[in-house]
């Protein structure tokens, strides 16, 4: 995932959910353009997922996000969403017979004709992956809104203050210096990843800086 700040493209960005996977030295490796990049982390302690959580008035806000912080489930057989997917496509079916009748503002009348057969499987979806990527322990952070600005890029992800950036050790000068600046306009405490010297193991620690 490429991102642009400012010009400059900085590489891999990937959100972990604990510290010891973001000092790991495989996850920095592959994640993070072999520690060329660097990693945010996020302090989902006491449901803090969004802003939303903190606002008085979030329960009367069409824009209140939901979200749901759920540990990755790794299998060797792909998750079965056959039904899920044959009545998404009968969905399409009666929004397009309504749509060529002029007629769409029916269909939150007549969607209830051909139930949902499982209400969370969106969510199910999100949270299967492959076992061959069982070595990353991630988490998915998931949302939903019923406003229908969510359907839009910049309303439809959770906006959290990262807790720490850790650079990569092999971050190019620019790159550090950007983030450097961004992190101290907003108070973030930032690490550079190291090698100990003083041990045979390869093994990264986060050094502050």
């Amino acid at each position: 995932m490429l991102r642009i700040l400012y010009g400059f493209p900085l590489v891999r960005v990937w959100i972990f959910y604990a510290k010891y996977l973001i000092c790991a030295g495989y996850n920095l490796g592959y994640y993070a353009d072999s520690s060329c990049g660097f990693a945010l982390a996020y302090d989902f302690r006491g449901n803090g997922y969004t802003m939303c959580n903190s606002c008085m008035t979030r329960n009367l806000c069409p824009s209140n996000k939901s979200c749901l912080l759920a540990r990755v489930i790794y299998d060797d057989v792909c998750f079965d969403a056959t039904q899920y997917a044959i009545w998404h496509f009968q969905q399409n079916i009666i929004q397009k017979m309504l749509l060529d009748r002029n007629a769409l503002s029916l269909y939150k009348s007549l969607q209830n004709m051909v139930p949902c057969p499982d209400l969370f499987m969106p969510t199910k979806i999100l949270l299967h992956k492959a076992s061959e990527w069982g070595h990353e322990r991630e988490w998915r952070l998931t949302c939903s809104c019923n406003s229908a600005e969510f359907n839009q890029q910049e309303f439809s992800w959770a906006r959290k203050k990262p807790a720490a950036v850790y650079l990569g050790r092999k971050i190019s000068p620019i790159h550090e210096k950007i983030l450097r600046h961004i992190a101290v306009e907003k108070n973030i405490p930032v690490y550079k990843m190291q090698i100990r010297k003083d041990q045979s193991a390869y093994k990264l620690y986060p050094q502050i800086c």
